[in-house]
């Protein structure tokens, strides 16, 4: 097992199957990345300003890293084992992003200081808010060739923007290219479910990540555990279609996992799983997940 560095310089903002890897990896490799924040640091926190703002440069990721032995097929495990938000973060009100667009009367940038020691983020008003770091995107390369905006989410993961996503979890992706080419980036030093206003706390970050390379396992999404609950995200251009996408695909797994029938697999999500908005502000690549608590699991004989 080896322990990969990544710096900050060693980034890119569009996936693409043809990247160049920044470094080499190998199924248990441990790999840290060390992420620009969302605005690839054009905002200063004394001056915050939109004057000459450059929205291409939004969601730098650190990486990609190319995972030796990883092909089409396979699912490749990232087990979260540390996020280090920075020192400050941001969050951007602006009048064509946000949800409510209407209650955006003046476009605004919200600068908040963390303070790691006791573990805040304070805003101008002196409220706090418990700090709950983690990676908005964790992404691989998607099978089509060409550039892909980082902004939606999909089947490769990528800007998921799931809170839950912090150490002790691990999120796996289905692999779609040799070697997966996986980043990393958009770090929050706190999110609300829906990242409704279109950001969380945007920050700096370090994120120390664990590999492991499953070998030809049936996946079509994204897959998350957490020590409580196991999820299916799911993807829409509407937060129905996005809420239809997650749960049909649970409903499906789950059946196929317990060797039970769909209509039960059904009844027993109604009963237990949590339906949950991700992000509400990325247009129309909406983010959901079911999450299924890992006791029913257990119960049916399903090990995750």
């Amino acid at each position: 097992m080896a322990r990969l560095e990544l710096q900050r310089t060693e980034k890119h903002n569009r996936f693409n199957r043809d990247l160049p890897p920044r470094a080499h990896a190998a199924d248990g490799d441990v790999i840290v990345f060390h992420t620009t924040s969302a605005d690839d640091d054009q905002i200063d926190p004394e001056h915050p300003t939109f004057v000459g703002y450059d929205r291409t440069r939004v969601h730098p990721l650190t990486g990609p890293v190319f995972v030796r032995d990883a092909e089409p097929g396979d699912v490749l495990e990232v087990d979260v084992l540390d996020v280090e938000p920075g020192e400050w973060g941001w969050q951007m009100l602006t009048r064509h992003l946000a949800f409510l667009r209407d209650f955006v009367e003046k476009e605004t940038i919200v600068i908040s200081r963390i303070d790691r020691a006791r573990g805040v983020a304070r805003y101008p008003s002196g409220a706090e808010v418990a700090l709950a770091p983690m990676p908005g995107i964790i992404g691989v390369a998607p099978a089509a060739h060409g550039e892909h905006r980082t902004i939606p989410p999909g089947r490769h993961a990528g800007n998921i923007d799931v809170r839950e996503v912090r150490p002790g979890v691990s999120l796996r992706i289905p692999v779609f290219v040799p070697g997966a080419l996986l980043s990393v980036g958009d770090v929050h030093a706190a999110q609300g479910d829906g990242e409704v206003c279109l950001n969380g706390i945007e920050t700096r970050g370090r994120v120390e990540t664990r590999i492991h390379l499953h070998k030809r396992q049936a996946q079509d999404r994204p897959h998350l555990k957490t020590p409580t609950h196991y999820g299916l995200l799911g993807t829409g251009p509407t937060v129905d279609e996005a809420c239809r996408d997650a749960l049909s695909a649970a409903v499906v797994w789950l059946a196929t996992a317990a060797g039970i029938s769909r209509e039960e697999a059904y009844a027993l999500c109604s009963a237990t799983a949590d339906l949950r908005i991700n992000q509400l502000v990325n247009g129309d690549a909406l983010g959901t997940r079911l999450m299924i608590p890992r006791s029913l699991l257990q119960s049916l004989g399903v090990e995750v």
